[in-house]
């Protein structure tokens, strides 16, 4: 540069020709990071699903289970309304559902034995209740008065009962469809509900005793269907 510009060598260069230096400097780098940032300005061909922190349903498993169960099901309350119970306690977004609760049972032997305890509970609640009406001592809250404590929960203060009726027939379709429950039929006697065979009516025949009492049996028979008839 000094060589065309008629400028002895050795001399130092002028303030212009260094800042023109910079300036081409800065303009290559800035051509550089413009196409660094396009590069990575590409977009993927393949779309970018962010996992969601609030994805579903919770299925953490708690000890305190055990004794939700119980206290659920020994007031009455049913496996399959327990999801209830536990989103009234601990949110409906803590509560796992019908599915989970199925699976703990098999994950959590000791959830399953709660359970079992909690259906035992639940049978004898169903039982006293059968027990007090059919003796008429069952009662009914008339009235409730409730006080808070320091945290501000609901707590009962009093409560006042009154008699009331109980319906045998409602109570029976429960333990019929809960427990199983069946009405007893006694059967006196063995009763064949084969058609007699060939050989069978032969000895009827061959024996006068057994011919007669079968005449007297089809006569009564026949003397019981002409009565229903002539009734109708």
């Amino acid at each position: 540069m000094a060589t065309k510009a008629n400028i002895p060598r050795g001399t130092p260069a002028s303030k212009s020709s260094k800042n023109s230096k910079k300036a081409s400097k800065r303009s290559k780098t800035g051509s550089k990071s413009k196409k660094k940032k396009k590069k990575a300005s590409k977009k993927s061909p393949y779309p970018i699903i962010k996992p969601h922190k609030h994805f579903g349903r919770p299925r953490k498993y708690k000890r305190e289970f055990c004794d939700d169960i119980v206290v659920h099901m020994s007031e009455g309350g049913s496996f399959q309304a327990f999801t209830a119970f536990l989103g009234k306690k601990y949110g409906v977004k803590k509560a796992p559902g019908l599915t989970a609760l199925k699976a703990y049972l098999e994950q959590y032997p000791d959830f399953q034995a709660a359970r079992e305890y909690a259906e035992a509970m639940g049978r004898d609640f169903y039982d006293k209740v059968g027990n007090r009406g059919m003796v008429g001592q069952l009662k009914r809250v008339s009235k409730e008065e409730f006080e808070y404590d320091d945290n501000g929960k609901p707590r009962v203060k009093s409560r006042e009962y009154v008699p009331t009726s109980f319906s045998s027939r409602t109570w029976n379709v429960m333990m019929k469809n809960r427990f199983g429950f069946r009405d007893r039929v006694e059967h006196l006697g063995s009763i064949s509900t084969t058609k007699p065979k060939g050989d069978a009516i032969k000895k009827i025949f061959e024996n006068p005793k057994l011919l007669a009492a079968a005449t007297k049996i089809a006569e009564l028979v026949a003397g019981e269907e002409d009565e229903q008839k002539d009734e109708e």
